[in-house]
């Protein structure tokens, strides 16, 4: 028992207290610029699909102005560039899919439930240990009034 009490007034409580709080505003900081880029991530899915729109409206309208010759002439180009945009939509979506799968599993968001669990395990065994030192101070009042009580006495301890 004497080693966890020594161990308990070994716990700098000031330190651990202010290392909470700095973990608690890095993951307020690291969550703040989640929803950030989770909200850029959205508008970036509005433009891309603004400009595939614009991509298909612009094949459609040079399809209606040119001739079936000059068509087959721009067709590998417009190929080309139609894969290469589908592809980079693919990357996007995976990478987009990524984060927010890994947003969604990781312990990021839950960090903070954590940080409230450890201040409050902090501060029930900080209670707890009060009700310890108070009870030891209690015992300790009581031998004190018994030995005024009875000067001449050697008492033993109880």
């Amino acid at each position: 028992m004497e080693a966890v009490t020594k161990a308990w007034d070994t716990v700098d409580w000031e330190r651990l207290q202010v290392g909470m709080k700095i973990l608690s505003e890095n993951i307020h900081h690291i969550q703040a610029r989640v929803e950030a880029e989770v909200a850029a991530l959205g508008v970036r899915q509005d433009d891309s699909d603004a400009r595939k729109e614009r991509l298909v409206g612009e094949s459609n309208a040079y399809k209606d102005r040119t001739n079936k010759e000059n068509r087959k002439l721009a067709i590998p180009l417009i190929k080309a560039f139609q894969n290469e945009f589908e592809g980079l939509l693919a990357r996007s979506s995976a990478v987009n899919q990524l984060l927010l799968t890994s947003v969604d599993q990781s312990s990021i968001c839950q960090i903070e439930n954590a940080v409230s669990e450890v201040e409050k395990k902090a501060e029930l065994e900080l209670n707890s240990r009060l009700a310890e030192i108070t009870e030891e101070r209690d015992k300790m009042k009581e031998q004190h009034d018994i030995q005024h009580e009875y000067p001449g006495e050697k008492l033993g301890h109880s």
